[in-house]
């Protein structure tokens, strides 16, 4: 996730999502490389590990499980 003022909207806890959270600046700076080379970028290590496994190993329906239980945790006190 990118620290942006959408953090804090809504009452959604971003925080409680196990990931290292990146500056603006730093994927500003990595997108704007990438500019005409590339159709998409993920930057950060962890990213692109989790791009990887999530597009080429494991099953959709894996993937779809991970992802909706980390929304499901950080919308879980808004739903309260």
């Amino acid at each position: 996730p990118t620290r942006t003022e959408m953090v804090e909207m809504d009452g959604v806890d971003f925080g409680a999502m196990p990931m290292n959270w990146m500056r603006p600046e730093q994927v500003v700076g990595k997108a704007l490389k990438a500019l005409g080379r590339k159709p998409a970028v993920f930057p950060g290590g962890i990213n692109k590990i989790q791009r990887f496994l999530f597009t080429r190993l494991l099953p959709r329906r894996t993937t779809s499980a991970v992802w909706g239980g980390l929304m499901t945790k950080v919308t879980a006190e808004e739903l309260r």
